[in-house]
């Protein structure tokens, strides 16, 4: 679905939720005939967890697009399209140029982009849709020293081919939008200048995978609930080790990483 819903409308809640609600119900229809679940008790769960889940999303947007005008939906760039496809699909990765002048090629699904209102189609927000938790995230910080970057990453790939469609378009802001049952539609959302130091912390991940450098984290609760936490071994011992080599400023391959987790920062405030 490339433009607003399928009647070229904005959502209303009242007006809408029985569409949203057939459409969900055919979708559980088609996975439960393709696999049959297991548990019909915790199926029926499931089902009735996505059913509120959807009602949230939908009255979520009705108060946000009074304010909000979407323009595309589920753009594929240099990815396999949707049926239907948006103006801003491609096959191609994306090339992005990086502060150092390196160039790297981005592809990725974006979820949505926005007109910024009275921008006249020259001012767009990029939102990603995230089904998990909040509490990962950071208004205050949103790379967390390199572990996030879809923010930087994802404004910079929408804006490149933005440009391409209309010449001086700016992608301005960038956000997740939480429909889940805890978060409730929570948004999370940066402006462009906020996220402004992200371009560098993606070039020190290029360089870093350039160099072949693939290190283990210095903090053992990155993968607290990572699903191959058993594959790793002793994960403290691993963190610490890691630790003890990004204290070593003698480590060329690590100075990238070093940045990142800003420990040149560390000894230049002792």
């Amino acid at each position: 679905m490339s433009r607003l819903n399928e009647q070229g409308r904005l959502p209303e809640f009242q007006r809408d939720q029985g569409l949203l609600q057939d459409i969900l119900e055919r979708e559980i229809a088609a996975a439960e005939a393709e696999k049959p679940p297991a548990n019909p008790a915790i199926f029926e769960y499931e089902k009735e967890r996505l059913s509120r889940v959807a009602r949230i999303f939908l009255q979520e947007e009705d108060k946000y697009c009074r304010t909000r005008r979407p323009l595309y939906f589920e753009a594929a760039i240099g990815m396999e399209p949707e049926a239907g496809g948006t103006p801003l699909d491609t096959p191609e990765p994306v090339p992005i140029r990086l502060p150092g002048g390196q160039v790297v090629r981005v592809r990725g699904k974006i979820d949505r982009v926005d007109e910024v209102p009275g921008s006249r189609g020259k001012r767009l927000a990029v939102w990603d849709y995230k089904t998990g938790s909040s509490r990962d995230y950071d208004p205050n910080d949103p790379f967390r020293q390199g572990r996030q970057v879809q923010s930087a990453l994802y404004l910079a790939l929408a804006e490149a081919r933005l440009q391409k469609l209309e010449p001086g378009a700016l992608v301005t802001e960038f956000g997740y939008f939480f429909p889940g049952l805890r978060e409730h539609g929570e948004r999370l959302q940066w402006t462009k200048d906020q996220l402004a130091a992200g371009a560098r912390i993606l070039e020190n991940l290029v360089r870093m995978l350039s160099q072949g450098c693939f290190p283990f984290t210095d903090q053992a609760d990155d993968i607290k609930f990572s699903d191959y936490r058993p594959a790793f071994g002793e994960v403290e011992r691993l963190a610490e080790a890691a630790e003890s080599k990004l204290k070593n400023p003698g480590n060329p391959a690590l100075a990238p990483f070093r940045e990142l987790r800003e420990y040149d920062q560390e000894e230049s405030d002792e």
